[in-house]
């Protein structure tokens, strides 16, 4: 048995050796690739490179180690330029399915993380999970990673909500399920499932946020060396560093800046956390406090890493 990727936080943790019979490249590609493989989403070259686990290489190199004849047909598939787990190359097709489902809900999320970027003392939104990849389906949630000024977290969390109960009118669901206060970005669950989170998240609005928060979790690159820069779907909105204009904004901000608004923030942030805490008596990842708001009902994390060891010990024990 390897040692469990989830097993203890602020703990990295290293890849057991490549069996004998891979070079340490041809074992980086594939767990990138084992990794993919729990949320069905096979991977382009570019793909792999960016998030091959603990290995530095350039894509011309996991492009030369793909076809070396070691983890074809064996280990991988590969189908047009998609590359997956041998036996999986169904997931292709499933790709391109949710790949279509994406552009409906790209839609939805620039519209509503416009709104967001708008409120008082937001700082970043970014979209984050499986539409930071074109990996949903048409019932997705819409995942926001949202960074606010210190000292305000939760009345613009509050905010946020009236956005959310907006996008429902619509039948679109939206889960700003992580806010950071700016002067507390250094995440503190450091693992492998948190690393490609960031790795891949896409930054819509906030972008000089976005870099100094990147800057700050260097940790991500002892987990993925590769995946340094925003991912190549962020491109498009790098001119979205400023936020939308509104005098309103920035009227709200200077009256919540006054002595009342810090006791509103305290009162906010102390009934939401007697409010929420219960929900999360029997499990789940939760954090709150005065400079962090993150629910995860469903442990998604810890799944994800568990599944992903498990594939890890069945590839060293076959």
């Amino acid at each position: 048995m390897s040692q469990p990727v989830f097993a203890e936080k602020n703990v990295l943790f290293h890849l057991p050796p490549a069996p004998p019979r891979l070079e340490s490249i041809e074992w980086g590609i594939l767990l990138a690739i084992v990794y993919s493989d729990i949320f069905d989403y096979p991977m382009t070259v570019d793909e792999i490179h960016r998030y091959m686990v603990e290995v530095q290489a350039t894509p011309d190199q996991v492009r030369e180690a793909l076809f070396s004849g070691n983890l074809i047909p064996e280990f991988v598939s590969k189908h047009q330029e998609f590359f997956s787990l041998a036996g999986r190359s169904e997931i292709i097709q499933l790709r391109a399915r949710r790949s279509v489902c994406a552009k409906t809900k790209w839609n939805h999320a620039l519209k509503f993380g416009t709104l967001i970027a708008a409120l008082p003392y937001v700082r970043m939104v970014a979209v984050t999970g499986a539409l930071a990849l074109d990996n949903v389906e048409r019932d997705a949630d819409l995942d926001f990673l949202i960074v606010t000024s210190p000292g305000r977290l939760w009345l613009c969390r509050a905010m946020t909500l009236l956005v959310v109960q907006m996008a429902r009118i619509y039948k679109i669901e939206i889960c700003p399920n992580y806010f950071l206060a700016e002067n507390s970005l250094l995440i503190q669950e450091q693992n492998l499932f948190t690393a490609r989170e960031l790795a891949q998240m896409v930054p819509i609005f906030g972008w000089d946020t976005y870099l100094l928060m990147r800057r700050i979790n260097t940790w991500v690159l002892d987990y993925l060396p590769n995946s340094a820069g925003p991912p190549v779907k962020a491109f498009p909105f790098l001119h979205r560093n400023r936020f939308p204009s509104d005098p309103a904004r920035y009227s709200i901000e200077t009256i919540l800046g006054l002595p009342p608004g810090s006791s509103l923030e305290s009162w906010e942030m102390n009934r939401k956390i007697r409010k929420l805490t219960p929900n999360f008596s029997t499990g789940g990842e939760f954090e709150f406090n005065s400079m962090t708001c993150k629910g995860h009902l469903h442990g998604h994390g810890g799944n994800a890493l568990r599944k992903f060891d498990e594939r890890v010990d069945r590839l060293l024990s076959s």
